[in-house]
């Protein structure tokens, strides 16, 4: 355990060594052809991002040209075994396309495809949820956002680098809901957009294509077999 507590802390303080990388981000050109989609931290397919990205593939792939990115090898194999674009993200391919697309979709942070290669890129925080707590900046406990004294500020400085910032746009699914993840994420009303969660468009059967993974196939057929 203590071991892997060091190892956590060379992988973050690791990432001073790529601020310069992400200054130089903002001056690589990009296409607004281009957007990028990932999910929790890059680890799944997965949520709001999963869906708006089928409903780009499946709608809208004469006019913009949808890439998953992600962390996790086996979901770049399962979407290109469904002749779907996705890359790992420290592959060169995932690393380029990091680096050219304008438009960034996610369900967390930008991190969740590569904050690191984010600069001038457009990003659109689907979050995942609907806030029945407080969050974010709006969480006073969260000593991430809220350093209680030097030594948090210090410590949490490149956590705080990478997070959410004011200039993203953020989904909300209603007004009411908007003028709460406002305040959260200390963003614009004018960022905020209304509009249902692409997640939820599946449930009524509008045409759009799903895409399991394996383990998702298993706990449906389960769920079938009790319903039966």
């Amino acid at each position: 355990m203590q071991y892997k507590k060091i190892i956590d802390k060379i992988k973050y303080w690791g990432q001073i060594i790529l601020l310069p990388i992400y200054w130089l981000s903002f001056i690589t050109p990009r296409s607004k052809k281009i957007w990028l989609f990932g999910s929790t931290f890059g680890r799944r397919f997965a949520d709001n991002p999963k869906y708006a990205y089928l409903y780009m593939n499946q709608y809208k792939k004469e006019e913009i040209r949808p890439i998953w990115i992600t962390h996790n090898k086996d979901v770049v194999k399962l979407l290109n075994d469904n002749k779907l674009e996705a890359y790992y993200y420290h592959s060169f391919k995932g690393i380029f396309y990091c680096l050219i697309g304008k438009v960034y979709i996610f369900d967390n942070y930008s991190k969740d495809i590569s904050f690191w290669l984010s600069g001038g890129a457009t990003k659109v925080n689907l979050w995942h949820g609907t806030a029945t707590k407080k969050i974010n900046q709006d969480n006073k406990f969260d000593y991430y956002r809220h350093p209680r004294n030097k030594w948090e500020r210090f410590h949490t400085a490149l956590r705080r680098i990478s997070d959410e910032k004011p200039s993203h746009y953020v989904l909300a699914t209603s007004k009411n809901m908007a003028k709460i993840l406002e305040s959260a994420f200390k963003t614009y009303s004018s960022h905020m957009l209304v509009v249902g969660h692409p997640r939820n468009d599946i449930l009524f059967n509008n045409g759009l294509k799903d895409l399991y993974t394996e383990a998702e196939l298993q706990i449906r057929s389960e769920l079938q077999h009790y319903r039966e």
